[in-house]
């Protein structure tokens, strides 16, 4: 009677066992051919998720340094990074949107070369030449990171996803040179 009882449990246990496993894989598979429905992967979402608040970022410091640089060739490459950023930003979320996929991950969105708190409270208490060097200093770190953050996406089964990769990294690289001009200039 003992090991009848054994066994049924031991039947029980691996059978129900096996019903989870199934379950999980599929709610696995459903959430995958979502995403593959839409022509973004798991990957590609993540991307778009860490991206839009690192750009956001460069957004917003941009929008400083209109404010608070007097020479005009800052201010013409922060308007060029905020228009450049603000536009990628409304690509990503249209992935998202096609993806069902909320904009936010839950994860810390700190990505590389992303601002402080108090990096960003230096911005907006220095002024003159010391303040167009800051920003291009924080800029080319935040644009380096963007670079860092964005290698991946390079490898994405989506055309697109590449595609814009390739454009954002050679429009980040391209700042990061316009900066570094810049900087000897102020120097």
């Amino acid at each position: 009677m003992f090991k009848k009882l054994a066994l049924i449990s031991a039947l029980v246990l691996s059978l129900s066992g096996c019903g989870l496993v199934s379950v999980t894989d599929a709610n696995h598979t459903e959430h995958n051919m979502k995403l593959n429905n839409s022509g973004y992967s798991a990957n590609d979402v993540m991307f778009a998720q860490m991206m839009i608040p690192h750009h956001q970022q460069a957004v917003d410091i941009s929008v400083i340094a209109l404010q608070r640089s007097t020479n005009q060739e800052v201010r013409n490459l922060a308007e060029r990074i905020r228009a450049e950023q603000t536009a990628e930003i409304a690509t990503m979320r249209s992935w998202l949107a096609k993806a069902n996929q909320p904009e936010t991950n839950n994860m810390n969105h700190m990505g590389s070369g992303m601002l402080s708190d108090e990096d960003i409270r230096q911005l907006r208490v220095t002024s003159g030449v010391a303040f167009d060097a800051l920003f291009m200093q924080d800029m080319m770190k935040h644009h380096q990171g963007a670079i860092q953050m964005t290698n991946p996406a390079l490898e994405s089964d989506s055309q697109e996803v590449r595609d814009f990769a390739k454009q954002l990294i050679q429009n980040q690289k391209t700042e990061i040179t316009i900066m570094k001009q810049l900087l000897a200039i102020l120097r």
